[in-house]
């Protein structure tokens, strides 16, 4: 709720911005920011999608009496699902699910060649960079921090750490 409130209030001062005079922060920055709170928004909303489908999936398949749902299962029913609904937000911010040490794992690389061969020349600039948005402005830090930081996570329901599980299983 508060991440959808921040990026509410920052929509509405984008578009009450004078044109043509120069403001404090750049136009681009707060493009940026609201494409940052967006994919925050978006990635929530996708992960709830999932959780309400692989429930309802949990409800209705059946296997036989004497086989259990496996947690393999239902892991692969959620790869499935994270692939069909979040491929293209987890390449947007793919560089906010990795960390320092840990590199592209396998599932994450074809995601990535799936979307990125879906998306026009003009869109393959549409991944958003940390390091862009920490340089945008002093603030910027604290932005990520509200939109991947553990804390913020936690307020939304633990979506990033919901993704980084299936990549990182």
């Amino acid at each position: 709720h508060h991440l959808e409130t921040r990026y509410n209030d920052l929509v509405k001062v984008e578009a009450s911005r004078p044109k043509g005079i120069i403001a404090n922060p750049p136009r681009h920055v707060v493009d940026l920011w609201v494409r940052v709170l967006k994919w925050g928004l978006d990635l929530k909303t996708g992960v709830e999608s999932i959780t309400g489908m692989l429930l309802q999936w949990k409800e209705t398949v059946s296997f036989p009496p004497q086989v259990l749902v496996t947690q393999d299962a239902e892991f692969h029913e959620s790869v499935r699902l994270t692939k069909l609904l979040l491929t293209s937000i987890i390449v947007e911010g793919q560089d906010f699910m990795l960390s320092k040490d840990v590199s592209l794992t396998p599932l994450l690389s074809q995601l990535r060649s799936k979307t990125i061969t879906s998306f026009s020349n003009g869109n393959c600039a549409r991944l958003i960079s940390r390091k862009e948005v920490v340089e945008s402005s002093t603030h910027g830090e604290l932005l990520l921090s509200r939109v991947i930081g553990a804390e913020a996570d936690l307020q939304s329901g633990c979506p990033l750490q919901f993704v980084r599980d299936i990549f990182w299983r």
